[in-house]
């Protein structure tokens, strides 16, 4: 049988990860689908196609359509951060000694799948003896996946870095720079933001590394990631917070500072992933009396600056991420593939009923949420108490934040030409500083409720 081949390139600016997917999932999906052998090549930014007439046209077919989706909106199913950071408080110097501690089972936890270990990272007290490391699954085996939708894995190809808190304002800088580097350099960037998400940081070892049992530097630690990403590290954060730590702080926001509640909300969210499309886009309703209401259509995303702030426990890890939204194609591909879930989703018993075709997975939740605003060192900053109902029914709690006047600073860098971009930076930078320090006070207030 005549087989023909075809090598096709890959538009600049996208990242070989985007078109094989998670764990491979969108190739495997197109091969599946067409019959077709596809294979990419990274290093050239091309990928060849091999099949029959019918599976090559098929495959050709299905890889234009998904790349067209890609130029007009960028909403790529798994986007991958650009820059990793992680800070580790408490440790002083570079020699400090850290170790891989196995996770416990509880709240935050429960939420993963992964097949090996998962480990949190921590600096091993002057004088105390060896932590024990060990495997995360047999502490959760009686422990459900409820949280799933929580947990938002990092590019395995995304090189980790790891710093002391001292340099924590270089590490603020470098966040600013990225933030002007894609609010000049992107057109199709509709929206730029930073939020932060408390939660915790785990750890899991790449195919051929083994986690030692013995303790790390600072160093050692960097230099283990600036190998091939197989060999290093990966990472997961969970945004899910643990129950008492939920309640601690909503109580110290409410009973013990000057912010006040604003606002309370029911909302509802759909996640397609376009399987066809390779494209991942959010529905957003207003859930109120049973009913719901279309809020927005989100497109995708990019990650450019992922800055972790990791903790000793019990107080919590928190994630600074910087967020650059593209502009969501109107009456495109994307769009017609979404207008029977937008019209036919329902609200019943508390639950999401999401109609799909064969080429959509869908992942749904209806959030609670308490939005509290208040001044921090002269910035308002706005801290919303989550609860999210998952498809399964299970509840589990998060807390986010933002500062309203960086978000407006960032809007108008993606409108404004370079020559007002200084000032606008000047005013991003100042504003990191402030939501820095706001999660380092809450991060302080959760080990002083535990210690008390």
């Amino acid at each position: 049988m005549y087989r023909s081949r075809r090598t096709i390139p890959l538009p600049e600016g996208l990242h070989v990860g985007h078109l094989i997917g998670k764990k491979g999932s969108n190739i495997k999906h197109l091969q599946s689908k067409t019959g077709s052998r596809i294979a990419v090549n990274g290093d050239a930014d091309v990928v060849t196609v091999t099949g029959s007439a019918s599976e090559f046209s098929a495959a050709v077919n299905l890889l234009q359509a998904q790349l067209a989706s890609w130029r007009s909106s960028a909403a790529c199913a798994y986007p991958h951060p650009t820059e990793v950071k992680y800070v580790l408080k408490g440790a002083a110097t570079t020699e400090s000694q850290l170790v891989f501690m196995a996770a416990t089972a509880g709240a935050v936890t429960q939420a993963t799948d992964l097949s090996g270990s998962l480990y949190q990272l921590h600096v091993k007290p002057s004088a105390a003896p060896q932590l024990p490391v060990g495997r995360v699954r047999n502490a959760l085996h009686e422990t459900s996946a409820s949280l799933m939708a929580s947990m938002t894995a990092l590019s395995i190809n995304t090189p980790k870095q790891f710093h002391l808190k001292e340099e924590i304002p270089s590490l603020l800088s470098d966040m600013t720079a990225a933030a002007e580097q894609t609010a000049a350099g992107n057109p199709k960037i509709g929206d730029l933001k930073v939020t932060l998400n408390i939660g915790s940081q785990f750890f899991y070892a790449g195919k051929t590394m083994q986690v030692p049992e013995h303790q790390f530097t600072l160093d050692v630690m960097n230099a283990i990631n600036e190998t091939r990403h197989d060999q290093g590290l990966k990472s997961v954060y969970s945004n899910a917070v643990d129950s008492t730590q939920f309640k601690d702080l909503k109580h110290y926001i409410t009973n013990r500072t000057a912010f006040k509640h604003v606002a309370a909300k029911e909302t509802a969210s759909v996640h397609v992933k376009d399987l066809d499309l390779n494209t991942s886009l959010v529905i957003a309703f207003n859930a109120s009396g049973g009913e719901l209401h279309l809020r927005k259509i989100k497109s995708g995303s990019i990650k450019p600056f992922l800055l972790t702030l990791m903790h000793q426990q019990p107080s919590p890890d928190v994630r600074l991420k910087l967020i650059a939204q593209h502009f969501f194609a109107k009456d495109g591909l994307e769009e017609r593939s979404l207008r029977k879930i937008i019209s036919e989703t329902t609200l019943s018993n508390g639950q999401l009923l999401v109609p799909c075709s064969s080429s959509q997975a869908v992942d749904s939740h209806i959030k609670t949420k308490d939005v509290y605003e208040g001044m921090y060192k002269g910035q308002i900053i706005c801290v919303a108490f989550n609860t999210v109902r998952g498809e399964a029914g299970q509840d589990h709690h998060e807390i986010t934040g933002r500062v309203p006047a960086l978000n407006e600073a960032l809007k108008k860098a993606v409108k404004a030409g370079r020559a007002d971009m200084c000032q606008l930076m000047k005013e991003v930078r100042a504003s990191l500083q402030v939501l820095a320090g706001f999660c380092e006070h809450l991060a302080i207030k959760v080990s002083d409720f535990e210690s008390s």
